[in-house]
């Protein structure tokens, strides 16, 4: 890491702690900026949530397994299934004996392979239409607002870590030097604060 890099990690660091301590004054940010960040901040435990639910209440570890059962051609087994091959069963067995027993558990088997088709075919749908696209919005886009966030918080904390050297300046040279740092820096978190609101609108405009 270049010197400029440490140091001025440190000097946020420092920053930083300082503010923990003495919950001195921070630059605030704009009220939309303060606005999207409490957004942002939420959605990832929310998102998280929403996901694990959605996945228990899909079951796609069974899934995966019909997936791999449907490739090696073999007896799906899912509960649905099983009792559609059951009534199947009796009703051959039963096919001379009681006719009508016979006809009304074919009925039911096909009534229940029609259901287990269909749910495999919601479950599906439910992973590839709103799981997927909820992980792929959170490994990506919201990544993207986080870094965005990162970026902007180190630059808040450049920021005030000058005003606090201007603050302490002991002469008249310091006070220029810190001056000048102070306005660069300016400068800096007012660019990287549009920059990074730009990314939490996008971002919240397309999960919206």
């Amino acid at each position: 890491m270049p010197e400029n890099d440490i140091t001025k990690t440190f000097n946020r660091l420092t920053q930083l702690a300082g503010e923990l301590v003495k919950k001195g004054d921070k630059t605030p940010y704009s009220p939309r900026t303060a606005e999207l960040l409490e957004y942002v901040d939420q959605l990832k435990p929310c998102l998280t949530k929403l996901i694990s639910a959605t996945e228990e209440f899909v079951d796609i570890n069974m899934i995966s397994k019909v997936a791999d059962v449907l490739t090696k051609n073999k007896e799906v087994s899912t509960s649905t299934d099983k009792l559609a091959s059951a009534m199947e069963e009796l009703a051959n067995k039963f096919k001379s004996a009681a006719p009508q027993f016979s006809k009304m558990s074919n009925e039911a088997a096909e009534l229940h392979q029609r259901m287990a088709a269909a749910r495999r075919s919601f479950d599906n749908e439910i992973e590839k239409n709103f799981i997927e696209v909820l992980k792929n919005f959170v490994n990506n886009d919201l990544a993207e607002v986080h870094k965005a966030k990162k970026k902007l918080e180190d630059s808040r904390l450049d920021l005030d870590s000058s005003k606090n050297k201007l603050k302490n300046a002991k002469n008249d040279e310091q006070k220029t030097k810190w001056e000048n740092e102070v306005r660069h820096n300016t400068q800096t978190f007012e660019r990287v604060q549009s920059e990074s609101c730009a990314v939490f609108e996008r971002a919240l405009k397309d999960f919206v």
